[in-house]
């Protein structure tokens, strides 16, 4: 089952570009959630200084207590955030460590299966059929419909890039027909 999900050499270089500009497009992403990140943090360490000012400097009284469970407060929303910001930083940071992890595991996943101790195949499994496996016990077919999107692409991108090789240019029965044939609806003439 897993062979089918292999990443063969002939798609590899092809795959691994289309997979930088989808991650490309995931690092504008974050970066624009790093800056938002930063600039949240900028307001809470403005909401601690707000809150020291009150606290020792205004004439508003404000008990220890309150003051005390005000500032653990914004210090845990702080912390929270900035562990958001390291996680960000590190998922741009590691962008092409990423896309050769991705293409090694697609190019071995049949080999890591075989392998792998008991943990490692559920990871896989997880990982290639999300929602689980269905498998008919009696003749043995996979009946499991939801398979990972990145998995899911690599055959129909093998065969694509078969077809082309071959100089065959229709591609008709791999991709799902998005406009009604002709025919199906009346014609307008005088447009």
């Amino acid at each position: 089952l897993l062979g089918q999900y292999v990443l063969s050499e002939v798609v590899e270089s092809t795959f691994k570009s289309e997979l930088e500009r989808f991650f490309e497009e995931t690092k504008i992403l974050a970066l624009r959630r790093i800056v938002k990140l930063e600039r949240e943090l900028g307001e809470e360490d403005a909401k601690l200084r707000q809150l020291d000012e009150r606290y020792w400097l205004s004439n508003v009284s404000l008990s220890a207590e309150k003051y005390k469970g005000y500032l653990d407060h914004i210090k845990m929303e702080k912390a929270l955030k900035e562990v958001k910001l390291e996680q960000e930083r590190k998922k741009v940071s590691n962008l092409d460590f990423y896309i050769n992890e991705v293409l090694a595991i697609a190019r071995e996943v049949q080999y890591l299966w075989a392998s792998a101790d008991l943990e490692t195949k559920l990871r896989i499994q997880k990982t290639v059929f999300p929602e689980g496996l269905v498998i008919r016990p009696v003749k043995r077919n996979y009946l499991t419909s939801n398979i990972n999107p990145f998995f899911r692409i690599i055959p129909i991108f093998t065969r694509v890039m078969e077809r082309r090789k071959k100089k065959k240019v229709a591609i008709i029965d791999d991709f799902s027909l998005l406009v009604a044939g002709a025919g199906l609806e009346p014609t307008a003439f005088g447009l």
